[in-house]
């Protein structure tokens, strides 16, 4: 489904426009036999000249939803049509309008729609959720709108206005699960370290109190399901309820990226790395322009020793933005796993370049070099700026330079702080040595790592 285009044209209506084509998504994903790419992949062709046709072979679909929605005070209608992919010809068209009380209904019925003329059964279930639309609260579906248009970006300031409109959401009808789940998927992201203003464990525990009142409102809220499994990874190590709530994440809503994502980092976590990659395979295809699914498919493959397929998937990350430090680190991180050095000091290097927090990360690429000067000098660097480092990382550089009671004072350190690379610990190939010390016996038992 392109991005809706809000008629009249108004820059004012934008965050209006942009989350009816999310809501519109998470209608036709009710229905488990679509595939439905995600809002952030399509929102990239806002605006576009590119022609469907090319936009359709860029996204690998079978058909394109294009959609406008006229408002007037508060009434709205949806224009849409579904057209070929192969052809570029229409196959249906339909107008709806109703309140903007009814918008669920609204954007449920065209869905209804989409999967009549593409003559998809519905079953029960699916026909049972997309008939139970609730009437929503307008002064809170209009600040449900504009809370994830701002809570989207990664930046702080954007997050915490987005947050204060989805609080203000949540005032106007407390009884709609949906800007609670958007609250728990903003927290998270702030938890896992894509934004700083808030503490790491407070974000987790503010992401899981929204996320278990979004549920107890609306036992199916796939996002949730998937923001509460991801807290159950990273803050609580609890591997079986990190599990079963992401698969109920995708059971509930098999197109969501971002809960096949997270299921894929749960998989490699606990060492099942084949499942993992294909995991976060099909994240991608759902979601093929997200820069952070793709460089978790990158860090995938290599873990799992695929180090040319995570090379080729940097380069494919870096021909869309040349400066993405996540890719360059990964990038140098498998050619360093290939003995490539110099290839990988440069990719690391650039990384650094785009993000100092990445200065640790190249250390452990000068001491796996056979270049412990260098590393050494850069970590004392780092300690005499106080700049704060990532503990799993710092303890991966001490591994590569063969200091063992240094790697375990940093891994202690990454076990008291909670650190959230921490659960990767046995996924890690820089430990690869170290598995048989009774100390890091210990912390995997302390961590209780499924057998």
């Amino acid at each position: 489904m392109l991005p809706a285009l809000s008629l009249p044209a108004d820059p004012g209506q934008e965050y209006f426009a942009d989350g009816m084509t999310d809501q519109l998504i998470n209608s036709l994903r009710k229905i488990q036999v679509l595939e439905v790419i995600s809002h952030r992949s399509v929102m990239r062709y806002k605006g576009t000249d590119e022609t469907l046709l090319e936009i359709a072979q860029e996204l690998d679909v079978d058909a394109v939803v294009e959609v406008s929605v006229f408002r007037t005070g508060d009434r709205v209608r949806i224009n849409a049509q579904l057209i070929g992919a192969a052809t570029g010809r229409q196959l249906w068209a339909g107008s709806y309008e109703r309140d903007m009380r009814g918008v669920l209904a609204l954007q449920n019925e065209v869905a209804r729609a989409i999967a009549g003329q593409i003559r998809v059964t519905l079953t029960p279930d699916e026909e049972a959720r997309l008939a139970a639309s609730r009437p929503v609260h307008p002064g809170a579906q209009e600040a449900y709108l504009r809370g994830r248009f701002f809570a989207n970006p990664l930046t702080s300031k954007a997050k915490e206005k987005g947050i204060d409109y989805l609080r203000r959401a949540i005032e106007l009808d407390p009884r709609d699960p949906r800007p609670y789940a958007a609250l728990a998927n903003a927290y998270c992201l702030i938890g896992m370290g894509f934004a700083d203003w808030l503490p790491r464990q407070a974000a987790y525990d503010q992401a899981e109190a929204e996320a278990v009142k979004a549920i107890e409102l609306d036992e199916g809220l796939g996002e949730a399901h998937a923001v509460l499994g991801l807290v159950r990874l990273f803050r609580d190590w609890d591997w079986p309820g990190a599990e079963r709530e992401l698969r109920r994440a995708i059971e509930f809503n098999h197109s969501s990226a971002f809960a096949h994502w997270g299921y894929a980092q749960y998989l490699e976590a606990v060492g099942r790395l084949d499942e993992a990659v294909a995991t976060n395979r099909h994240a991608q295809e759902l979601d093929p322009l997200s820069p952070t699914i793709s460089s978790g498919l990158a860090v995938r493959y290599y873990v799992a020793g695929l180090h040319d397929q995570a090379i080729a998937e940097t380069r494919r990350m870096l021909e869309l933005d040349p400066d993405q430090p996540v890719a360059l680190w990964i990038l140098g991180a498998a050619y360093e796993r290939k003995g490539m050095y110099d290839e990988a000091i440069a990719a690391q290097r650039r990384a650094v370049e785009q993000n100092p927090s990445f200065s640790v990360l190249l250390a452990v690429t000068y001491a796996a070099a056979g270049r412990p000067g260098e590393a050494r000098s850069l970590l004392a660097e780092l300690d005499e700026q106080k700049k704060q480092r990532n503990a799993l990382f710092t303890a991966q550089a001490y591994a590569a330079l063969g200091e063992k009671d240094r790697v375990f004072e940093w891994l202690e350190t990454a076990y008291q702080e909670r650190d959230p690379w921490l659960p990767w610990l046995r996924s890690s190939p820089h430990f690869e040595g170290l598995r048989d010390d009774p100390r890091y016996q210990d912390l995997v038992r302390r961590m209780n790592f499924p057998d």
